[in-house]
C-alpha cells in the first residue's frame, strides 16, 4: 500500500455572511429516514437561522426529525415515502478553498473520567484504573504564508469578532470525498515576519460542536 503525500491536502472554509434560499431540493436515502440536500455546495447551514423541511407542499413539524447543520441533512423519528418530493428552506455558507495554506493539523481528544473503586474483595482488580469516556473537543491549526497580490484583508482579522462560527473543511487526499467537517471559532492568529524568510501566519482553530468525517460528496 503506498503513502499519501501531504502535498494533496487542501483547506476550505466559509464566507461570513449566510445565503439564504428556498426550494432547496433534496434527496431521502433508502429506507426513508435521512435527507439530503442534493447540491452539495449547499450543505453548510447557519445553525443560528430559521429553517423548514416541506414535503411536497407540507411543512413538516421540525419535532420530527434532527439537523446535521454542518453538512446539510436531516433525519427524520419515522420514516417516510420515499416517492414525496422533498425540499428545505435553509440559509447555507458558501466555501471556497484558503489560499496559501501549507499545513494543517488536527488533533481531537476525549476528556477521560477516572472511575477507579474499591473491590469488594481481595481478589478485586483495584491495582488497574479505570476510566469512561467524557466529553470530546479538537483544535485546528493551520500554517499559511502571505502573497505579494494579497489585496485584501488576511482571512482571520475580521472573522475573530464576528459571534457566528466558521465552517471548516479538511481535506487529507485533496477531494471532496473525504474530508473533516465541523465549525470551528478563531482562538488565535500569530503573524510572524523575519528579513531571510517568508511572513508567516499560524492560525489555531477551536472545532465548536460535533467533527464529522465524510466519505460521500
Amino acid at each position: 500500500m503506498a503513502a499519501i503525500h501531504g502535498s494533496l491536502g487542501r483547506v476550505l472554509i466559509t464566507a461570513a455572511a449566510p445565503t439564504s434560499t428556498t426550494n432547496i431540493a433534496a434527496d431521502l436515502a433508502a429506507g426513508g429516514l435521512n435527507l439530503t440536500i442534493t447540491q452539495a455546495t449547499r450543505r453548510h447551514w447557519d445553525r443560528n437561522s430559521s429553517m423548514a423541511v416541506y414535503g411536497g407542499t407540507t411543512k413538516i413539524l421540525s419535532s420530527d426529525y434532527s439537523v446535521d447543520w454542518v453538512r446539510g441533512r436531516v433525519t427524520f423519528s419515522t420514516a417516510r415515502s420515499t416517492a414525496v418530493v422533498y425540499t428545505v428552506d435553509a440559509s447555507w455558507y458558501p466555501t471556497s478553498c484558503l489560499g496559501m495554506t501549507r499545513s494543517w493539523v488536527l488533533d481531537a481528544s476525549v476528556d477521560m473520567a477516572d472511575t477507579t473503586v474499591f473491590a469488594c474483595s481481595t481478589s478485586g482488580d483495584q491495582g488497574w484504573r479505570t476510566f469512561t469516556a467524557g466529553l470530546a473537543e479538537g483544535t485546528i491549526k493551520l500554517g499559511r504564508i502571505m502573497a505579494t497580490s494579497q489585496s485584501s484583508a488576511p482571512a482571520f482579522v475580521d472573522q475573530q469578532a464576528v459571534s457566528s462560527p466558521l465552517y471548516v473543511e479538511l481535506m487529507p487526499n485533496g477531494t471532496a470525498a473525504d474530508k473533516y467537517e465541523c465549525y470551528a471559532r478563531i482562538e488565535g492568529d500569530a503573524w510572524q515576519t523575519a528579513v531571510d524568510g517568508a511572513i508567516t501566519e499560524d492560525v489555531t482553530l477551536k472545532v465548536d460542536g460535533q467533527l464529522y468525517w465524510t466519505t460521500a460528496t
